[in-house]
């Protein structure tokens, strides 16, 4: 729900480009799957990913979402999550 944690990683050595990670966990520590990330940029431009196990025999995805910002060191205006229970809250710069 909307009072589980988030865990924001941020690039401390890169190569030019630059990304955003973020890791919706549920109030148990678990990865929030199904969980839906949205971040807005101050142009207007919005992302969305959401957090995935994916698919596969024996295998899994990394539960965390990538945001690619390129060249951008603008940081995004607000990120929201969506949790599977249809709570949400929202981070802003």
């Amino acid at each position: 729900g909307a009072q589980d944690p988030i865990t924001v990683y941020k690039a401390k050595n890169h190569q030019g480009n630059h990304w955003l990670r973020i890791m919706p966990l549920t109030q148990f520590g678990g990865p929030a799957r199904g969980a839906l990330v949205t971040i807005t940029y101050a142009n207007g431009d919005v992302d969305v990913r959401v957090v995935d196990a994916g698919s596969g025999y024996l295998c899994q995805m990394e539960p965390v979402v990538h945001f690619g910002l390129g060249k951008s060191t603008a940081v995004p205006q607000k990120i929201m999550v969506k949790w599977p229970d249809r709570q949400s809250v929202v981070m802003t710069e």
